[in-house]
C-alpha cells in the first residue's frame, strides 16, 4: 500500500511578506517619443487607425455638403418682433390651416347673412313691362343709358324681402317718368360741358397764336422779314456726307494689286513708252503702226534670255575667281579710260533695255549713258526683267547684281571725286534693290569679294588696298548692329587689319583711311564696342597735325617716322579758302582731311562716353594733342570744331576722372550680434528643411491611404452591383416560372 503524501495547502504555510519599496528610490524615464514598443507593423496600425478618422471621414463626406435651412413661418422677416411673428403670421397660417382641414367636406352656409339676388329681390316680369325707349337722333350717346337706371331696370337693386322706403311701391308711371327726366337731364349735361370745352380751346388756340407772334417780331433782326437759315459747319457736311455716301466710299473702285500683277503693269507701261518714244524718234505719230505690246511678247523676250548661257550655282571660292576677272578683262576692255569716265552726254535712256548677257556688253551699256543716268539704266532693266514676270528672270537679275558688284569695285579703285562718289552711292542703291531677289546668292557675291580682298592683303601687307569704299558697300546693306553677321563680321576684321597693317604713304591714302575709320564707326555705333585699331590711327594721324619732336612716335607703325612726312597734316602757314592746286600736298588739302579727322574723333567720344573707367585714360592723348594744334594758321571753321571738340573731351575727362571712392571703409563689427543671429538662422533654416521633410512625408503617406482606401471603395461599389445584378436576374427567373406556371398574372 502506497504512502499517501502529505499535502500542504498555501494557507497552512507561513506567508513571507515582501520588502518595502521606497518610494524616493523609484526612477521613471520619461519617453520622448512614444513608439509602441519596437513594432512597425503596430505603428503603422496606429497611423492608418488615426487617418481613417481625419482623411477617411471628411473622404466619405465629399460632395456631401448640407444646409440647415430654418423654414419657420416668419422667421426671416427682418425688423418683425418674435411676438408678432408668432401672433401675426404662425398663429394665422395655424389658422388657416385648421380651417381647411374642417371645412373641406362642409356643405353647410354658417353665414347670417342673406344672399343678395342678381336682380335685388325684383321679379323679372315687372321689369319687363318697361316700355322700349327710343333715342333720337340728335343725341350723342347713341341710345345709351346712365349706369343706375340700367341696374335698376335690369337687376333690381334690392334684396328679396326688402320692404319699401315709403311704406308702398312707386306706380309703373311715376318709375317711367322719373327714368325718362333722368336721361333727359344728363343729356342736357354732356352738351353743355362739350359747348363748354369748345369754347375754351379756341380762346386759348387765339391767345397762344398772338404769343407766338409776338416772340417773333421780338427776336426777329432789324430789316430783316423772315428768320436767316442756319449754315451747317464742315463737321455736319462731313457727316452728312459720310450716312449718304458711306457704301460708296467703302467700296473701292479698283482692287488693290498683287506683286505680280504691279511688276506686270509697270513692264506695260515702259513698252508702251518705248514704243512711243521710237515712234517719235522715226517721226511716226501714228500709234496704230507702232508695234503693241503683249503679254505673251514679254513672256517669250524671257524665254529667249533664258536660252542663253545661264547663271550656275557655284561656291564662294569659284565667286571670287569670276570677281577676280576684273583685272584681266575691264581694263583691258576700257583701255586706257576710266571707269568713271564713261558715258556720252545728253543721250535718252529708253524704257526696254536688253539685259546684257556678259560682263563686257554690261560696260558698253553703261558707256553708251552718262553716269548721272546709270542708275535710270539700271532700274529700267530690273522693271523689265521682274521675276513675277518670267520663270528664269531671278537668275538673270542675281547675274545683273555680280556685275554691278564687279563694276563698283571697279570703280572704287579710282580717285575719289564728287562724282565718283555720286556714282558709288546710285550703284548702292541699284544693289540694294537687286539684293532683295536673292538674299543668300547677293551674300556669297559679297563674302567672295572679301576674301580676295583679305587674300591680297595677306600678299602684301603694307600695301594701301581701298577696302574703304567696299567696307561702306556691306554697312549700306546689311544690318551691322547684330553681334555676329556673315558678311559684316568679316568685313569689320579686315577693316582693323587694314587700319594696323596699311600704311599712310600720302594724304590720299590718309583720306581713304580716316574713311574707313567713320565706316567702323558705324558698325560699332550701337554696341558701343571698343576697336583699339580704330583708336590708335586716330592717335597717330592726330599725331601728324602738330609739330612733334624726335622722341614722340605714333602708337602705331602704319605712320612715317621722317621728316617731312612725319608732319603731314601740319600747316606751317596761314591756310585760306583759294582753290586747290595741282600740288598734292597742300594747305588746303591737309585742312579739308584734318576736318574730316576731327569729325571722326568727335563721334567716338560720343560714342565711348559710355565706357565711365576706360575715357579718361583713352582721351587724354587726344585732348593734349589737340591743345598742341596751331588754331591760328587755320580756318576759322576749323579751328572752331577743334575748340569745341577740345572743350566738350576736357569736361568729360573731369567728370570721369573723379573717384568716389579712394579705399575701402572699414567699419567695426559685433561678431557676438553676428554669430547669434547666424546660429539662430542656421537653426530656423534646420527646422524648416527637418518640418519639410516631415511633411512631404506624410503628404505621401496620405496619398497612399487615400489610393487604397479609394481602391476599397471602389471595389465595394463593384461587388455590390454585381450582388445586385445577380439577385434581379434571380428575380426575373423565378418571376418567369411562376409566370409560366400561371401562378402570377404577367403586368
Amino acid at each position: 500500500m502506497v504512502k499517501k503524501k502529505r499535502q500542504t495547502t498555501l494557507g497552512g504555510r507561513k506567508s513571507s511578506s515582501l520588502p518595502k519599496v521606497n518610494p524616493f528610490e523609484l526612477k521613471f524615464n520619461r519617453l520622448k517619443h512614444d513608439v509602441g514598443s519596437g513594432h512597425p507593423g503596430l505603428s503603422r496600425k496606429r497611423a492608418y487607425e488615426q487617418r481613417q478618422k481625419s482623411l477617411g471621414v471628411e473622404y466619405d463626406r465629399r460632395g456631401k455638403v448640407n444646409k440647415i435651412v430654418d423654414k419657420r413661418i416668419g422667421e426671416r422677416r427682418k425688423g418683425v418682433s418674435s411676438e408678432e411673428k408668432l401672433k401675426v403670421y404662425r398663429f394665422s397660417a395655424e389658422r388657416l390651416r385648421h380651417l381647411k382641414k374642417s371645412s373641406k367636406f362642409n356643405l353647410t352656409d354658417d353665414s347670417e347673412q342673406s344672399e343678395v339676388l342678381t336682380h335685388g329681390g325684383e321679379a323679372l316680369t315687372s321689369i319687363q313691362k318697361y316700355d322700349k325707349i327710343v333715342a333720337s337722333d340728335d343725341e350723342d350717346d347713341a341710345g345709351n343709358i346712365e349706369a343706375d337706371v340700367v341696374k335698376v331696370a335690369h337687376f333690381g337693386g334690392g334684396e328679396l324681402d326688402m320692404p319699401s322706403n315709403s311704406g308702398c311701391r312707386p306706380s309703373r308711371k311715376d318709375i317711367i317718368a322719373d327714368l325718362i327726366a333722368k336721361t333727359r337731364q344728363a343729356r342736357e349735361n354732356k352738351h353743355s360741358a362739350k359747348d363748354e370745352m369748345e369754347t375754351v380751346t379756341e380762346e386759348l388756340d387765339a391767345k397762344y397764336l398772338k404769343n407766338l407772334e409776338n416772340i417773333k417780331n421780338s427776336f426777329r433782326p432789324v430789316g430783316a422779314t423772315r428768320v436767316a437759315k442756319f449754315d451747317k459747319d464742315d463737321y455736319d457736311e462731313l457727316a452728312l456726307s459720310l450716312k449718304l455716301d458711306a457704301d460708296a466710299r467703302a467700296t473701292p473702285a479698283e482692287r488693290t494689286k498683287t506683286a505680280e500683277e504691279l511688276a506686270l503693269y509697270e513692264r506695260l507701261q515702259l513698252e508702251k513708252l518705248e514704243s512711243l518714244r521710237i515712234a517719235r524718234m522715226r517721226k511716226l505719230m501714228n500709234v496704230d503702226k507702232v508695234e503693241k505690246v503683249s503679254k505673251r511678247k514679254i513672256l517669250r523676250d524671257s524665254d529667249e534670255d533664258l536660252s542663253d548661257e545661264e547663271l550656275q550655282d557655284g561656291n564662294e571660292e569659284e565667286l571670287g575667281d569670276l570677281i577676280q576677272e576684273i583685272n584681266s578683262e575691264v581694263y583691258l576692255h576700257c583701255g586706257s579710260k576710266s571707269m568713271l569716265c564713261l558715258g556720252v552726254l545728253d543721250v535718252e535712256v529708253p524704257f526696254i533695255i536688253e539685259m546684257p548677257k556678259t560682263f563686257e556688253q554690261f560696260v558698253d551699256l553703261l558707256s553708251s549713258y552718262p553716269s548721272e543716268k546709270f542708275e535710270v539704266v539700271l532700274l529700267r532693266l530690273i522693271k523689265c526683267y521682274h521675276p513675277s514676270l518670267a520663270e528664269g528672270n531671278k537668275k538673270l537679275l542675281a547675274k545683273l547684281f555680280l556685275y554691278v558688284l564687279r563694276f563698283f569695285d571697279g570703280s572704287s579703285c579710282e580717285s575719289l571725286t564728287s562724282d565718283s562718289l555720286k556714282l558709288l552711292g546710285s550703284l548702292i542703291n541699284v544693289m540694294y534693290v537687286l539684293m532683295k531677289f536673292d538674299v543668300e546668292f547677293s551674300t556669297r557675291c559679297i563674302r567672295a569679294l572679301i576674301r580676295q580682298y583679305w587674300k591680297k592683303r595677306l600678299s602684301n601687307l603694307k600695301a594701301p588696298i581701298s577696302f574703304s569704299v567696299v567696307a561702306l558697300l556691306v554697312a549700306a546693306l546689311y544690318p551691322v548692329s547684330d553681334g555676329w553677321h556673315p558678311v559684316c563680321s568679316p568685313a569689320l576684321t579686315l577693316a582693323a587689319m587694314t587700319l594696323a597693317k596699311s600704311h599712310v604713304i600720302n594724304l590720299t591714302v590718309l583720306a581713304r583711311q580716316i574713311l574707313l575709320v567713320t565706316v567702323i564707326s558705324d558698325f560699332v555705333e550701337e554696341s558701343k564696342r571698343l576697336v583699339p585699331e580704330a583708336i590708335a590711327f586716330c592717335q597717330g594721324a592726330l599725331l601728324m597735325a602738330v609739330e612733334n619732336e624726335e622722341r614722340e612716335r605714333a602708337p602705331t607703325v602704319v605712320f612715317p617716322i621722317s621728316l617731312p612726312h612725319k608732319q603731314m597734316l601740319y600747316v606751317e602757314k596761314d591756310a585760306n579758302v583759294d582753290p586747290l592746286t595741282i600740288s598734292e600736298e597742300s594747305d588746303m588739302k591737309r585742312c579739308q582731311v584734318l576736318r574730316a579727322l576731327i569729325a571722326v574723333i568727335q563721334k567716338y567720344r560720343i560714342l565711348y562716353s559710355a565706357h565711365e573707367h576706360t575715357f579718361t585714360i583713352t582721351f587724354t592723348p587726344f585732348l593734349n594733342l589737340l591743345k598742341r594744334i596751331p588754331l591760328s594758321r587755320l580756318p576759322s571753321t576749323v579751328a572752331e570744331e577743334i575748340e569745341t571738340l577740345i572743350q566738350s573731351m576736357e569736361a568729360e575727362c573731369n567728370v570721369r576722372s573723379r573717384l568716389t571712392q579712394m579705399s575701402r571703409v572699414v567699419t567695426e563689427k559685433s561678431h557676438f550680434i553676428v554669430i547669434k543671429f547666424h546660429a539662430e538662422k542656421q537653426k530656423l533654416q534646420y527646422l524648416v528643411k527637418k518640418e519639410t521633410r516631415g511633411a512631404i512625408k506624410e503628404l505621401r503617406k496620405d496619398a497612399s491611404f487615400l489610393s487604397r482606401y479609394s481602391s476599397k471603395d471602389r471595389d465595394r461599389r463593384q461587388k455590390t452591383k454585381r450582388i445586385i445584378g445577380e439577385l434581379q436576374s434571380q428575380q426575373g427567373e423565378w418571376n418567369k416560372e411562376l409566370r409560366e406556371s400561371g401562378k402570377k398574372r404577367k403586368t
